[in-house]
């Protein structure tokens, strides 16, 4: 499917207007200007819009000079990147009409004070300024990442474990599934995750499965101190607790149930997407950032259990992360 098809269907559930215009019309000169929802590409980047699209034309019946004419290009440019620099700060689309009258005004309130101007050099004058505001205003549209406030993330993936001294003597590594749901504030993530595997025993038990379920819960805080337009890297600290099935009934089993472990490492996460949404109302947050995200996680601890079990732990994996950002 389709980025415009995508688009069209979440402006239609989330029932924004996909059109919005305003009309000005004299014996001189018709003016429209109208809003519509926009997708473009820039820098890999998919940025969603509101764009603001406006036209000046003189009646047939009007004849003006070059430079008239071009100043009336140039005023109705003025207003364009005034009326769009509104629009991008909106909130909500409730605005947007009042906005769209206003302009009809500003360009009256220009168009009339050219009009008493009488002289070429006064006209030149007026353009040069005109087109120095303008400039001025685009300098000052921001579309790119401004303020991070609250998001969300959710991933699943896989997780691989290396076990050494006496754990790595019981136990086999372990491959294990992962899934977590996390909360950032800024530039800090805190998540609650969720991991399942199963501990394969090297020690001969005498049963017809030597297979142990381990499931682990925890939470971890991380913050990215590369981020980079297709990487970002967050040194990262968690926590686990540890349930092991102990139906075996066996010491080693029950040694390791319940033990609790503090993790240290580092996320790398590669950029897939990104998309800067200006469009109030799509998503929970409003205006945001979604990245979508494939990460590779290295971490390490230090496990020290009851009856001499001690060892090292070497945690990898690779998990697909859904990553929103509220800005403002």
């Amino acid at each position: 499917m389709k980025s415009k098809q995508i688009l069209f269907i979440l402006l239609f559930l989330q029932t924004i207007p996909l059109y919005i215009k305003a009309e000005d019309k004299n014996e001189n000169y018709k003016y429209n200007i109208h809003v519509t929802p926009k997708n473009y590409l820039r820098n890999d980047t998919i940025i969603s819009l509101y764009e603001v699209e406006s036209i000046i034309t003189l009646e047939k019946n009007v004849k003006v000079g070059k430079l008239h004419n071009q100043v009336l290009q140039s005023i109705n440019e003025l207003v364009r990147v005034k009326t769009q620099n509104k629009i991008d700060t909106c909130k909500t689309t409730k605005q947007f009409q009042s906005i769209l009258n206003n302009a009809t005004l500003q360009i009256d309130t220009l168009i009339a004070y050219n009009n008493t101007l009488n002289s070429t050099n006064k006209r030149y004058k007026y353009l040069n300024n005109i087109s120095k505001e303008i400039s001025k205003e685009k300098k000052g549209r921001d579309i790119s990442f401004t303020k991070k406030r609250f998001g969300t993330s959710i991933y699943f993936g896989t997780k691989y474990e290396v076990y050494d001294k006496e754990i790595s003597r019981l136990y086999h590594n372990c491959l294990s599934l992962e899934a977590g749901f996390g909360i950032s504030y800024k530039e800090i993530l805190g998540d609650i995750h969720l991991n399942y595997g199963e501990l394969k025993n090297k020690i001969d038990l005498n049963k017809q499965n030597n297979n142990t379920d381990k499931l682990e819960f925890g939470s971890s805080i991380s913050y990215p101190v590369l981020d980079r337009h297709k990487w970002r890297l967050s040194p990262i600290i968690r926590y686990d607790y540890a349930i092991v099935s102990d139906i075996f009934d066996d010491k080693y089993t029950n040694q390791l149930n319940g033990y609790n472990k503090y993790s240290i490492g580092f996320n790398v996460d590669y950029i897939i997407s990104r998309r800067l949404n200006l469009l109030p109302c799509i998503s929970v947050w409003g205006k945001e950032i979604q990245d979508i995200c494939l990460r590779g996680f290295f971490q390490f601890s230090n496990l020290s259990l009851p009856g001499d079990i001690n060892g090292n732990l070497f945690q990898c994996g690779v998990v697909f992360n859904m990553y929103g950002r509220g800005i403002k």
